[in-house]
């Protein structure tokens, strides 16, 4: 495959061809929102959060803890199914997962039982989110072709892990401070970033047959969109 690329003509390098073209980088990015935006608002904001709330930071350590090792059987779980039946309907399994049971796992939260919150995350960061993650790496790298890979691939992840997970508990905690409290704005926080992946990830053609030895300069979403 390698080999094969470099027979072709060399070109722009692969970061300017980006650049003059975001669009494939800003799908993948919007394709991995919504597993940092659960991620980051249900394990590093939801400390800080519970703690508010009246839990012990033991407890809201432990129920991140076992929601966890939920997420490490989920993962390799939701990655080899994506093999099988294809990255689409196992991302938009978990990220319509994620929207659904994001007022739950809040109310969940709120409960003030250390059980309770344990099981919301466990559901919320250990299922959904991990359904979401599992199959975005080999999705993201499906997405572009040999030459622009990479680098479009290495792009729109970290796009959306500087606006999942980087903004989305800023964002949440300016709207609680805002709007005295409440658990409401971190779940439509929750609800926006799975509606996001969702209506990305439904767009998109599936890839998981795709041959990955095109030596295609451009990402290879002709025609992805349905």
């Amino acid at each position: 495959m390698f080999a094969q690329v470099k027979r072709e003509p060399v070109d722009k390098p692969p970061i300017v061809e980006m650049m003059r073209r975001p669009k494939p980088v800003l799908l993948a990015a919007c394709v991995g929102i919504g597993a940092f935006t659960t991620q980051s608002l249900l394990t590093s904001f939801m400390i800080s959060y519970a703690v508010d709330e009246g839990y012990t930071r033991p407890q809201v350590l432990t129920a991140v803890t076992v929601a966890s090792c939920v997420a490490l059987a989920v993962l390799p779980a939701a990655s080899a199914l994506s093999d099988r039946v294809g990255r689409r309907p196992v991302v938009l399994t978990g990220a319509v997962a994620s929207a659904v049971l994001a007022f739950p796992v809040l109310a969940l939260v709120d409960s003030g039982s250390p059980g309770l919150l344990i099981l919301a995350l466990a559901l919320g960061h250990g299922v959904a989110q991990s359904t979401m993650y599992g199959p975005l790496g080999a999705l993201l790298t499906e997405m572009f072709g040999t030459r622009v890979r990479y680098t479009g691939a290495s792009l729109g992840y970290q796009a959306a892990t500087l606006v999942g997970a980087g903004f989305s508990p800023l964002i949440a905690g300016s709207l609680l401070a805002s709007y005295g409290g409440g658990s409401a704005p971190v779940s439509l926080l929750l609800c926006l970033g799975a509606a996001i992946t969702a209506v990305t990830v439904w767009r998109l053609r599936e890839t998981h047959t795709d041959a990955l030895d095109s030596p295609a300069v451009t990402p290879t979403l002709e025609g992805t969109p349905r």
